[in-house]
């Protein structure tokens, strides 16, 4: 799973309430609390401080954790899932600094959602390797006849990556690629890999 090696923010006004995200690298929870006590001096102004997080610990055990810090709408699982969506690692934390207007559980849930998406969009624009030491995974189709290690192009979802191994009728564990057959078929699935 690719890592965040550097942050990136972005900010989202919502009916005069300012939501200031910031993506970074994170590696544990002590560090974590450490950004978010960080962000409470930095930003006095800002009632709740929301974030998600996945990092791996000691073990190698995935760890995935969202705090919504009181505010209603559960933005704290929506910034969770753009970080599942990519499959990144890291820390994505969003400040909300209030305007005086309240938006709902749906509207709080989207314009956090709103500045998760702008700090990682930066995040992409800003760098086509989000990770080191990490491989890659993205799926699309394979072409009938094709040998099991070949040339592919296809986008993944975390950055625009060109060229790379390509393994058809694998699936994907984790990070570890299984059952992987010979050929290609016509509907068969191919899993292609980077190495970065």
């Amino acid at each position: 799973m690719p890592q965040i090696t550097k942050p990136a923010e972005f900010q989202v006004t919502e009916q005069r309430s300012r939501f200031l995200a910031e993506v970074r690298p994170a590696a544990s929870l002590d560090e974590i609390k450490g950004v978010v006590a960080a962000k409470r001096k930095k930003l006095r102004k800002a009632n709740h401080h929301v974030w998600a997080c996945r990092f791996h610990d000691e073990q190698g055990r995935l760890v995935e954790q969202a705090r919504d810090d009181g505010e209603v709408g559960r933005p704290g699982m929506a910034l969770l899932e753009l970080l599942r969506h990519d499959d990144l690692e890291g820390l994505l934390i969003v400040s909300r600094i209030f305007g005086g207007a309240k938006l709902g559980p749906g509207g709080v849930k989207r314009a956090f959602r709103a500045a998760g998406q702008g700090a990682l969009g930066k995040l992409r624009a800003g760098s086509q390797e989000l990770g080191a030491g990490r491989v890659r995974w993205a799926r699309g189709q394979c072409d009938p006849g094709v040998p099991s290690t070949a040339a592919c192009n296809i986008r993944s979802r975390t950055s625009a990556l060109a060229i790379g191994d390509l393994s058809c009728g694998g699936t994907r564990q984790g990070t570890k690629r299984t059952s992987a057959s010979p050929s290609c078929s016509s509907n068969s699935v191919a899993v292609c890999k980077w190495p970065t």
